[in-house]
C-alpha cells in the first residue's frame, strides 16, 4: 500500500489532480468558517448552545457540512445546485427542446449545464430569503442579539454572501470533476460529512452513559461500510461480439467483449436526490410560515403575593403555563420585576423543557421571547426574604395562517426518522433510481452505438430488439440495486433511534451518510485506479491483474 502511495505520487499528472483536488476541498473547509457579514460569532454559539435541537436544521447541515448552523459563506452548501439539476433533468421528460440538447453531444451538455447554473442564482436567491427571515426571527427570539445591523441590511448581505458562496462551490465542483480526481460535487459533500465526524464519535463516547451502544454505533459504521463495498463490486456483464474485419486476403476474427454494468449504476446520486426533494417542505414552510400574523393580548400574570406589602412568600416552586395554539413565538412583557438577585429565580422555558431563560434581580419594561406556542414559567425562590415580585401585563403572538399550519403538519410529519419520512425516503430513492438510470445508461443511445461499431449482443437482433434486451437487463438490476440503497439508508437510522443516540449526531451516523461517503469515496478511487492502470502502476482494487499484466 505505501509503495503504491509513493508510485502514485511519483507521477505528475496523477500528482496534480490528487493535490488539486484537495486543495480546492481545504478551501471549501476553510470557507465554513468565514461567517457572513453582520453577525456576531460568539453570541450565536451561545444560542445555538442553548436553542433546542431542530430536526430539520440537523439534517440539512447533513449536506452543508456544518455551514448552516455557522451562518457561513457556504451556509447553504452545494445543495441550491443540486436541486436545480434536478429541476432541470425532471423538465427533460416533459420538455422536448431540453431533452433534444441533452442529446446533441458536449455541446449540447455544455449548454444544458449553464442553464442550470442560471437557475442555480435563482434557487440559491429564495432558499437565501427563506433562511435569511429564519435567522432574524432566531435573533428576535435570542435574549442576546447575535445580528448586529438592522435587520434589512442583514437579509441583503446574507443573500448575496451564500448566492456567492454557492457559486463558488458550484464552480469549485465542476473543476474537481474536469481536473481533478471524482466527482467534484459529490466530494464537497462527502468531505463535510467527514469533517464533522470525528467531533461527533467523540461526543458520543464522552456523553453517552451506555458503552454498549457505542459498541453498537461502531460495529454498525463496520457493517454498513462492508456491505457498501461488497454491493459496489457486484457487476452483470452482457457479452458483446463484433463483426469480423477483413485484412488482405484474409479475415481477422470477430472480437468479443462485454458491457459491465454495476448492481447500482446510479451510485449514490439517488440518496442525495432524494434528501433534496425532501427538504422542499420544510423549506415552503419556512418561507409562508414567517409572521403571518402578529397580535397583542393584555394579560395579567404575576409572582403570588404581587401587590401586597409583603411580596411574595418564601420557598416557592410555582409554575404558569401559557398556550397559544398555532403561534410560532410568544413574546411576554414585564412591566416589573424585583426579586432578590441570585437566589429568587424566575425560569422562562419554551415547550422543550430545556435551556430556560432566567430573570432575576431587578428591572422594568423588559419583554421576554419564547420560540413555539407554549411558555412555561417557573418561579423558584430559596427562603432568604420576601421581595415585590413581578407581574406580566402582555404578549405578542407571532402566529401562522392555515395554510402554513398545513406545511407545517407536513413538515412535522416528515421529519427524518418518522414513520412517513422513511416510507416517502425509500419510494424516492427507487423513484430516482429508476430515473437516473434512464438518463445516464439510455437503452437506446448504448443499442445504436453498438450498432455504429458494429458491435451485437449474441443471439439478440441489432436494433429495436438490442433495446429492448438493455432495457430489462438494466430494470432487473436497478431494482434490487434500489432496494438495497432505499434499506441500508433506513435501517441504521432505525437502529440509533432505538439506542436514542442524538439527533444531529445519529444523522452524521446514520446510513445515509454512510452511503455517501462509502460510495463516492469508491468512485474516486475507481478513478484514481484508471490513471494509475494508464501510467502502469499496480492499482488499490486490482494489484494482482495489474501485475499479471505487465
Amino acid at each position: 500500500m505505501l509503495k503504491t502511495l509513493v508510485d502514485i505520487l511519483k507521477v505528475p499528472d496523477i500528482r496534480k489532480k490528487i493535490l488539486f483536488t484537495l486543495g480546492l476541498l481545504i478551501i471549501y473547509r476553510i470557507g465554513i468558517y468565514i461567517p457572513v457579514p453582520g453577525i456576531s460569532l460568539s453570541i450565536l454559539q451561545e444560542f445555538r448552545a442553548g436553542a433546542a435541537s431542530n430536526p430539520w436544521t440537523d439534517f440539512i447541515s447533513l449536506f452543508t457540512g456544518g455551514g448552516l448552523k455557522n451562518l457561513s459563506l457556504f451556509s447553504l452548501g452545494i445543495m441550491p445546485y443540486i436541486t436545480m439539476m434536478i429541476i432541470m433533468q425532471l423538465l427533460t421528460a416533459v420538455v422536448p427542446q431540453l431533452d433534444a440538447m441533452m442529446k446533441e453531444g458536449p455541446e449540447g451538455r455544455k449548454k444544458f449545464q449553464q442553464y442550470g447554473r442560471y437557475g442555480t442564482v435563482l434557487v440559491t436567491i429564495v432558499q437565501g430569503i427563506i433562511y435569511g427571515n429564519n435567522i432574524i426571527a432566531d435573533n428576535a427570539g435570542s435574549a442576546q442579539k447575535f445580528i448586529l445591523i438592522d435587520n434589512t441590511t442583514f437579509l441583503i448581505l446574507f443573500i448575496i454572501s451564500v448566492t456567492a458562496g454557492t457559486l463558488i462551490l458550484m464552480w469549485m465542483g465542476e473543476q474537481i470533476t474536469e481536473r481533478g480526481i471524482g466527482n467534484g460535487i459529490s466530494l464537497i459533500i462527502m468531505c463535510g460529512i467527514i469533517a464533522r465526524l470525528p467531533a461527533a464519535l467523540y461526543h458520543l463516547a464522552t456523553t453517552s452513559p451506555d458503552t454498549i451502544n457505542v459498541l453498537i454505533v461502531v460495529a454498525l459504521f463496520a457493517i454498513v461500510i462492508g456491505v457498501v463495498v461488497f454491493e459496489e463490486s457486484g457487476l452483470r456483464r452482457i457479452p458483446v461480439q463484433y463483426a469480423k474485419r477483413m485484412v488482405g486476403s484474409g479475415g481477422a476474427g470477430g472480437q468479443v467483449s462485454f458491457l459491465p454494468f454495476k448492481v447500482n449504476p446510479t451510485g449514490v446520486i439517488p440518496i442525495i436526490f432524494a434528501s433534496a426533494i425532501l427538504m422542499v417542505p420544510a423549506q415552503i414552510y419556512q418561507f409562508i410560515g414567517q409572521g403571518n400574523y402578529e397580535d397583542t393580548k393584555q394579560i395579567s400574570i404575576a409572582s403570588p403575593g404581587f401587590g401586597d406589602t409583603a411580596g411574595y412568600p418564601m420557598n416557592l416552586n410555582v409554575t404558569n403555563v401559557i398556550k397559544e395554539d398555532g403561534a410560532r413565538m410568544i413574546i411576554l412583557h414585564f412591566p416589573y420585576f424585583r426579586s432578590e438577585k441570585g437566589k429568587d429565580i424566575l425560569y422562562v422555558y419554551d415547550k422543550t423543557m430545556k435551556s430556560p431563560q432566567q430573570l432575576t434581580g431587578s428591572f422594568d419594561d423588559k419583554s421576554v421571547s419564547v420560540a413555539g406556542d407554549t411558555a412555561y414559567l417557573i418561579f423558584k425562590t430559596d427562603g432568604q426574604g420576601s421581595e415585590a415580585g413581578w407581574q406580566i401585563d402582555s404578549m405578542q403572538v407571532h402566529g401562522v395562517s392555515s395554510v402554513a399550519r398545513f406545511f407545517s403538519d407536513i413538515t412535522n410529519a416528515m421529519l427524518p426518522g418518522k414513520l412517513w419520512y422513511s416510507i416517502v425516503y425509500f419510494m424516492m430513492i427507487i423513484f430516482f433510481a429508476y430515473f437516473y438510470t434512464e438518463i445516464e445508461l439510455n437503452p437506446h443511445d448504448i443499442a445504436e452505438n453498438l450498432r455504429k461499431q458494429g458491435g451485437f449482443i449474441p443471439g439478440i437482433r441489432p436494433g429495436q430488439k438490442t433495446q429492448e434486451y438493455i432495457g430489462f437487463v438494466l430494470s432487473r438490476i436497478t431494482l434490487p440495486g434500489a432496494l438495497f440503497l432505499g434499506t441500508i439508508a433506513l435501517m441504521p437510522s432505525f437502529v440509533i433511534n432505538r439506542l436514542e443516540i442524538p439527533q444531529d449526531m445519529g444523522y452524521l451516523m446514520g446510513g445515509t451518510s454512510l452511503l455517501i461517503m462509502v460510495g463516492v469515496a469508491l468512485d474516486s478511487l475507481k478513478q484514481l485506479e484508471s490513471h494509475m492502470m494508464m501510467h502502469h502502476l499496480d492499482g488499490f482494487l486490482h494489484h494482482k491483474k495489474a501485475q499479471k499484466n505487465r
